[in-house]
């Protein structure tokens, strides 16, 4: 497991930025023995959290935070 972080500038939002970076850092993570991301938003940052969700993580979400893992699936 690893914990991923990104930012994205407002302005660079909404262009596909921030799934370019989490593939990238994947496939670093990969040859590395990484399988999982973990990761951790505030619970009202819909962006990440849909990036996440849509990247196939799942969270969970308690007093304003969202704590959640994300697989990286292995290369095929």
């Amino acid at each position: 497991r690893a914990e991923v972080a990104l930012t994205v500038a407002d302005s660079w939002q909404g262009r596909g930025l921030g799934r370019r970076l989490l593939a990238t850092l994947a496939d670093h993570a990969r040859p590395l023995g990484v399988r999982r991301f973990t990761y951790e938003a505030l619970a009202d940052n819909g962006p990440v959290l849909h990036l996440m969700t849509a990247a196939g993580g799942r969270h969970i979400v308690q007093d304003g935070l969202a704590t959640g893992e994300l697989p990286i699936e292995p290369m095929s």
